[in-house]
């Protein structure tokens, strides 16, 4: 029983105090190097790890659990915004609300799915250039750089500038919650939103249904259909085929050359439309529709002055009604 208490005082505890320094528990880390682990950001805008932290990371990786520090815990609990919802294929977002008018000129717009950054997906500013005028959404995933969180900068490896930052972990980018310059305090204006699935998926259907539009008459009523389809009307020109021109009046004319003519044309009109049974088929070739209720008697005075005096509706009343005539003189 002494033995027992002999080699129990010479073994170490994880807690027990050496050599003046507290000895822990291989799985935890002390306040110097959790001090060690956390990582800086450098002159250029990168996230950089601490060299020699870095290395006892990589010596302690087989024999140790990798710890997040508490304090950084906390920061991306309070901060982590209200992802986007995955909906399959990475759709376009849209990046807009950004208080800082600088760094607003670089990010706000439209950014197009490019490839991954670990497993999450990258984003492309839809217009920027190339090399250092490229804009990209990104998540950085390196633990050891302390700085994990989704990322818009110029590149996806951070290496020439950083202009926004949000400590989010969700497999799409959070819609608020982001740093705009990114070591400034969190704008709650900045939104980054899904474009429109409707929009993005539709645009295409809409062109190919642009297509020209063809325009079709009403139809008409039998008999009259019978009456004008024989003449020659408005739209059975072709090659050769063209009605002769009636009204020779042109606004270059002088106004008293004009009053001639129109009183010529008034007279033909009068002349031609004297043959015609009733002022019924007159309104019915000149407007292409069945007035039923123009009664069965000439055209009257009032209607042939109105002919004479606007040389558009005598040219078109002329030509049905010297074609109709021409047909069907009886």
């Amino acid at each position: 029983m002494r033995l027992l208490k002999i080699v129990w005082a010479l073994c170490p505890i994880g807690h027990a105090v050496t050599d003046g320094q507290q000895r822990l528990h291989p799985h935890r880390v002390s306040s110097y190097e959790e001090d060690a682990r956390e990582a800086y950001i450098s002159a250029s805008g990168q996230p950089v790890m601490r060299r020699e932290a870095k290395q006892e990371d990589e010596d302690r990786q087989d024999d140790q659990m990798p710890i997040e520090p508490h304090r950084q815990q906390q920061v991306v609990t309070q901060l982590a915004p209200k992802a986007l919802v995955a909906t399959g294929e990475p759709l376009p977002v849209k990046v807009d609300g950004c208080q800082d008018a600088a760094t607003a000129h670089v990010i706000e717009g439209s950014y197009m799915p490019a490839g991954t950054s670990g497993d999450k997906p990258s984003y492309k500013k839809d217009g920027s250039g190339t090399g250092d005028d490229e804009v990209w959404l990104y998540h950085y995933a390196d633990l050891d750089a302390g700085s994990v969180g989704w990322w818009i900068g110029s590149n996806p490896s951070g290496r020439v500038h950083i202009y926004a930052f949000n400590p989010s972990e969700a497999d799409l980018p959070p819609s608020n919650g982001w740093k705009a310059p990114w070591w400034g305090d969190v704008d709650a204006s900045l939104q980054i939103e899904t474009l429109e699935q409707d929009l993005v998926t539709q645009l295409p259907e809409v062109a190919k249904e642009d297509e020209p539009f063809t325009a079709t008459s009403p139809p008409v009523d039998e008999p009259f259909a019978a009456t004008t389809t024989e003449g020659p009307n408005d739209s059975d020109k072709g090659p050769g085929n063209e009605a002769p021109a009636v009204s020779n009046i042109s606004k270059d004319m002088e106004p008293s050359e004009m009053q001639h003519l129109l009183k010529e044309e008034g007279e033909m009109i009068t002349a031609a439309v004297a043959k015609l049974s009733s002022g019924k088929k007159l309104a019915d070739m000149v407007f292409g529709t069945d007035t039923a209720a123009i009664p069965d008697e000439p055209p009257s005075d009032e209607m042939l002055e109105k002919l004479s005096q606007d040389p558009a509706m005598a040219k078109k009343a002329l030509n049905r009604t010297v074609a109709w005539y021409r047909d069907d003189p009886g």
